[in-house]
C-alpha cells in the first residue's frame, strides 16, 4: 500500500477523499431518510406484525444514516486539514459503520423469509378475534386492504365468520354494498404485504451490503493520506 499511497501523492489523495465522504455524507442522508420511511410505514402495519423486527431495522438504518453523516463532516474535514487524530478517528468510526450496515444488511435478507408467515397469522387472528373490538387492529387492516386492494388474509372468506360481513375496506368503489357479490377485491392480502415488504427489504439490504464496497475505498485513502502526512 506504501508505494501505492507515494504514487498518488497528499494532494490527490485529499481530493479523492474529500470527494468520497461527500457522497458518503449524501448517503448518509439517504439512508436516515429510507429508515425514517420504513419505519412510519411499518406503523400502519403494527397490529399485523407481532415482533419488532421490522422496526428494529428501521431504527439500525435511521442511526446508521445519521452516523454516516457525521463521519462524511469528519473525514471532509480530516482531509482538509491534514490531521492524523482525525483521520484516524474517522477511520475508526467508519469500521463501526460497515459492522452496522452489514447487521442491517443480513437481517434484512434473513427477515424477509419470516415475514409472510407472521402477516398470515397474525392478520388471520386480527380479523378473526380483534377487528370489531380494537380500533388499531381496525384501522390497520382497513390501511392494507385499502392500499393494497385485496380482501381477508388468504381470501375474502376470511370474513365469513364475522357476524357484520366484509367491512367497507374490501370495496372496489366507495359507498359500495360489501355483501353484493362482485363489488369486492377477491385477492387476499398477505401476498401483496408480502412482496411490498420483501421488495423494500431487499432494496434497503442491498443498499448496505452495496455500500460497504464503496466505502472501503476512503477508509483505504484515509489510511494513506495519514501515512503521507507522517512521512512529510
Amino acid at each position: 500500500m506504501g508505494d501505492c499511497c507515494t504514487a498518488c501523492g497528499s494532494g490527490i489523495a485529499k481530493i479523492i477523499l474529500f470527494v468520497l465522504n461527500l457522497i458518503v455524507w449524501i448517503a448518509g442522508c439517504v439512508i436516515l431518510g429510507l429508515g425514517a420511511y420504513v419505519y412510519i410505514e411499518a406503523d400502519d402495519f403494527s397490529s399485523l406484525i407481532e415482533s419488532d423486527t421490522i422496526y428494529n431495522f428501521a431504527i439500525l438504518l435511521m442511526a446508521t444514516g445519521g452516523f454516516l453523516f457525521l463521519v462524511g463532516l469528519s473525514g471532509c474535514y480530516g482531509a482538509c486539514a491534514e490531521n492524523v487524530c482525525c483521520l484516524m478517528l474517522y477511520f475508526g468510526l467508519m469500521l463501526i459503520v460497515l459492522i452496522m450496515q452489514l447487521a442491517g444488511g443480513i437481517m434484512a435478507f434473513i427477515y424477509q423469509d419470516d415475514l409472510r408467515a407472521e402477516i398470515e397469522t397474525t392478520m388471520k387472528n386480527a380479523i378473526k378475534n380483534d377487528y370489531d373490538t380494537n380500533k388499531e387492529t381496525e384501522d390497520s387492516i382497513d390501511y392494507v386492504q385499502e392500499k393494497f386492494e385485496c380482501c381477508g388474509a388468504m381470501s375474502p372468506a376470511d370474513w365469513d365468520d364475522r357476524t357484520l360481513g366484509k367491512p367497507a375496506s374490501c370495496c372496489k368503489e366507495t359507498d359500495c354494498n360489501p355483501s353484493t357479490s362482485g363489488t369486492t377485491w377477491e385477492s387476499g392480502c398477505v401476498d401483496a404485504v408480502d412482496d411490498w415488504g420483501k421488495q423494500n427489504l431487499l432494496i434497503l439490504g442491498g443498499l448496505c451490503l452495496g455500500l460497504l464496497v464503496f466505502e472501503l475505498i476512503p477508509m483505504c485513502l484515509a489510511c494513506c493520506l495519514r501515512k503521507l502526512i507522517k512521512d512529510d
